[in-house]
């Protein structure tokens, strides 16, 4: 089990599930660093999601920067389950021919345009 760091509640909060997230908005932390490690800078950021401020994007890029081994951790602990959650996903049955439809769907569309 990884150690979340308790975040400044004015720049980063935990949700009921644990998940970290932008205060007072739905943009998760992994979202923003992703964007910020992806090498947007801190105003393309804010042009991807006008709810931000760019004040509040600096913030969240520090809070990272200061606790990068813990947070890098939290961040790689939720990417291996949503690794896992995806592999589950795609080996059932079910959601392969749900796929399938889906594709078959977007490719008709497609041709149709």
């Amino acid at each position: 089990m990884v150690v979340r760091p308790d975040p400044p509640p004015n720049v980063l909060q935990k949700d009921e599930m644990g998940t970290i997230r932008v205060a007072g908005t739905r943009i998760t932390l992994d979202t923003l660093i992703g964007a910020y490690k992806r090498g947007d800078t801190p105003q393309e950021i804010v042009e991807g999601f006008p709810e931000l401020r760019l004040a509040l994007v600096y913030s969240v890029i520090a809070y990272y920067l200061d606790h990068q081994a813990e947070l890098d951790a939290y961040l790689e602990e939720g990417q291996k389950d949503a690794d896992k959650h995806r592999q589950y996903f795609e080996s059932d049955p079910r959601n392969k021919e749900f796929k399938a439809k889906i594709v078959g769907r977007r490719d008709a569309r497609q041709k149709g345009s």
